[in-house]
This record gives structure tokens, sequence and C-alpha cells, in this order.
């Protein structure tokens, strides 16, 4: 695995036996560098200022799933932006789009 994948604590499914917090001192902290939604999917692109720390958010609309990615030294931000899923593990892409839909 290329980077540190967080996931959260409030999806339907766990993906994770261990699931921790995104690691950011302060929201204060987190500046938005892009945003995308296509197909259900909102993506986004973080810069923490006070570690100069930059993450990938992604959140699937439909299924309420969502994960962190730490984009890792020698990373193009900008790939994990855009192609998430190919920085997350195989098995947490298969949860991902295995999630069952939230009842209305």
């Amino acid at each position: 695995m290329h980077s540190k994948t967080r996931l959260n604590t409030e999806s339907s499914t766990p993906l994770a036996p261990d699931p921790r917090p995104m690691p950011i001192e302060s929201v204060a902290s987190m500046r938005e560098l892009d945003y995308r939604f296509v197909n259900g999917l909102q993506v986004q692109l973080w810069w923490d200022s006070e570690t100069s720390g930059v993450w990938v958010s992604v959140r699937d609309a439909r299924t309420e799933s969502q994960f962190l990615i730490e984009v890792s030294e020698g990373e193009r931000p900008l790939d994990v932006f855009h192609h998430p899923f190919a920085y997350i593990p195989r098995q947490l892409v298969e949860a991902v789009l295995d999630c069952p839909r939230l009842a209305p």
C-alpha cells in the first residue's frame, strides 16, 4: 500500500477491524484544495497548514462509506485525488463497492 488510509467509524459497514480517527491536529488548520462529485462519489483534496500533510477524503453519498488517504512523500497529490482507489488496499476497494445501500 502506498499511502496511509484512515477509515471513518460511522460507516454502516465496517471496512477495517481497527478504524482510527483522522490524525489532524486542528480542523481549523485544514484547507480544501480541490473538490469533485462524480457518480455519487465526493472526493476532496486537503492540506493541513500545521503539519504540511496532504490528505484525500472519499465519501460515497449512496452508502455513506468513506475513507481518508494520507498522501505519502514522493506521491503526487493530484494523482491520489483523481485515482483514490489505486491508493488503498484491494480488499478495502471491494468492501466500499460491496457496501449495501442505506434504506431511504
